[in-house]
């Protein structure tokens, strides 16, 4: 099944949601990431979604991740 962007949230908790009904969730106050309600990560120090439509009609989705001690940054191109 081909994963649709729902949503993309700014605010308190920064997430996305996929029409899989997965969702993921930064919060900041305990410095982790979850899938669902299942922690996936932490000593993460910041997280941003970015969602982009292309000239093309592509949607692109960037993540970027800083912790303590690293960073990650990595854009992913939806399949319709």
């Amino acid at each position: 099944m081909a994963k649709y962007l729902i949503k993309v949230g700014d605010g308190v908790q920064k997430y996305i949601i996929f029409s899989s009904e997965n969702q993921y969730t930064f919060i900041e106050k305990n410095k982790s990431i979850y899938m669902n309600s299942i922690k996936i990560m932490n000593g993460v120090t910041s997280c941003d979604f970015t969602k982009q439509v292309l000239d093309n009609g592509k949607t692109t989705i960037t993540v970027n991740i800083k912790g303590d001690n690293f960073e990650k940054n990595a854009t992913y191109t939806l399949v319709n």
